[in-house]
């Protein structure tokens, strides 16, 4: 899946401010349209290929794959800060949806939460819930706008 490769380097044209960030109907979603000269069928295949072969998420699940689009769940691993002493990440979960049309694959990635490293991991080992603080992506945005904040 080269073309995607290739096409998300070129996906940021400037400096990371949080005015960048995308809020559609009070929730951050980030979308981006894929084009090439490949027709649907090459573009799912390579699309399938990516998301078996090289994406290398914490965990994922099919939601929905069809001839036209694919949903994923997605739950990644973030390192946020790393010292000799000290490890700060957190866990992020997205819903990641591909589009399939001749020459063009429109991605979206929305549902954006952010669980704390150490309790995610704590929810990972039991199986009832332990109701930890999650954050989405709308919050980390807002937080990310006073410089003392810690996410960024």
């Amino acid at each position: 899946m080269l073309w995607l490769i290739t096409a998300t380097g070129y996906a940021q044209f400037g400096p990371f401010t949080t005015d960048s960030i995308p809020v559609v109907e009070d929730e951050v979603v980030f979308t981006y349209r894929f084009t090439g000269n490949l027709n649907k069928e090459e573009i799912q295949k390579r699309t399938h290929y990516y998301l078996d072969h090289e994406l290398d998420p914490y965990s994922g699940a099919f939601l929905k794959n069809t001839q036209d689009s694919v949903v994923c769940k997605i739950i990644d691993y973030l390192e946020i800060e790393s010292t000799l002493l000290h490890v700060f990440g957190m866990y992020m979960t997205y819903d990641m949806k591909l589009l399939f049309k001749d020459g063009l694959c429109d991605l979206t990635i929305s549902h954006i939460i952010f669980m704390e490293k150490s309790h995610f991991e704590r929810q990972e080992k039991t199986s009832r819930n332990l109701y930890f603080q999650e954050f989405t992506g709308k919050e980390i945005k807002r937080d990310c706008e006073k410089p003392e904040d810690l996410f960024c």
